[in-house]
Formats: structure tokens, sequence, C-alpha cells
């Protein structure tokens, strides 16, 4: 059986700095897309691998639900070119739900060491070039000033991340808001009301309308 694990990379899969990169093959819906809008797997020791470092042979896979569900021990197993037994997709997608969420924290702090973040509501203009994360305890009040934008961890989680205190919403800059944007993707697309559960992650308020693809 092949165990399923996430591996520390200094390459991440969120990074969008390599714009020359060739368009990569989703195993499970076979849509061709740019490397960083793809969750890469390989095989380590007979272990199934996420956001591994460049190297070796891998498989792409896009950053939604359907295509982690559609994996296949054979769609893999032609990718990677070595047998691939016994493949768990729900394993793998509480493994990546675990894996985004460190990475988009991981992401913040980094953000706020490189004077990209700008934590607060009342500070936060949105714009084309800045992500925004909220809280999911956020005020009703808070809200309606950010509507729109999907909700993350609650506000001690994010202020503990940026090394302050609660945080209702923070803003990170280019060239971490990609970043930031993919692991918060793959957060939600990888996650639904019977897998936070399951996982041993507490589900936001918002996280049933995000599940499942939607």
């Amino acid at each position: 059986m092949n165990k399923v694990m996430s591996r520390p990379a200094s390459h991440r899969e969120g990074d969008t700095n390599d714009v020359t990169s060739p368009l990569r093959t989703c195993v499970s819906c076979r849509r061709h897309r740019q490397p960083d809008g793809l969750l890469r797997l390989q095989l380590m020791q007979g272990s199934l691998v996420m956001a591994a470092k460049r190297g070796g042979r891998g498989a792409h896979v896009c950053v939604k639900r359907e295509c982690i569900k559609g994996l296949t021990a054979g769609s893999l197993s032609r990718a990677l070119r070595v047998p691939v037994a016994d493949l768990d997709t729900d394993a793998l997608l509480c493994d990546a739900n675990r894996l985004a969420q460190r990475r988009l924290l991981d992401t913040i702090g980094l953000a706020r060491r490189q004077g990209a973040l700008t934590p607060g509501v009342e500070r936060i203009v949105k714009r084309n070039d800045s992500f925004v994360v909220v809280a999911s305890d956020l005020s009703e009040r808070g809200r309606r000033t950010l509507s729109g934008v999907p909700s993350f961890i609650e506000g001690h989680e994010l202020g503990r991340a940026a090394g302050m205190g609660w945080l209702g919403a923070v803003s990170i800059a280019e060239p971490l808001a990609k970043q930031a944007a993919y692991w918060l993707t793959l957060w939600y697309e990888s996650r639904s009301a019977q897998d936070a559960s399951r996982c041993g992650v507490a589900p936001t308020p918002e996280h049933s309308k995000c599940s499942d693809g939607e």
C-alpha cells in the first residue's frame, strides 16, 4: 500500500516565478495547465509525496476536488511509470488539506517578515495585486466590509501566524499573493463537512459552500 504523506520542499507549488514552464497535463481530467496551477505528486521510497522538490518523475493533478477524487492507481502508475497500489484519495485529500493550511500560515508569516502583509480589516483595500484572507470568526460588520472574500481559520490562528494578536483579516501583496491564493484554493477544494471532522480540522462557517469544487 502506498502511504500518502507531505514533504517540506524548497520549491512550493504555489510559486509562479517560472513563467516559461511548459504546460503539464492533469492525470485526472487530462487538461493542460501551467504547473503553478497544479499539485505535483511524486513517489519517494514507496510514499506518494505532495509538494516535492523538482527532480525525479512526477504526476500533476488540478487543484480541484473532483480531480483529486478522480485519481486512480492506474493513471498514477502510467504517469509515474511505477506501480501505485491501493490509492486512498480520501487520505490524499486530508493530507492536502493539512498541507495547504500549514503552507498558507507559513506564507502569512513570510509576508509579515517581507513587509508584504497588511493586517486588520480597517487597513485593507482590495486590489488586483493583493490577496485577502479572512478569519472564520470575523464579525458581520467586517464581513460586509470584505464581502465576497471566503473565510479561512479563526482570527487567533491568523494572528499567531503573523506574530500578532487576533486578526480579522490580512492582505498579502505580490510576490506572495499568488502563492497565498493557491494554498487557500487547495485548502477549500480538499475539504467538506465530513472531511473536516475526519481530518481533525475545524470547519469554517462557509466551507460547505466551497466544498466539492463549488
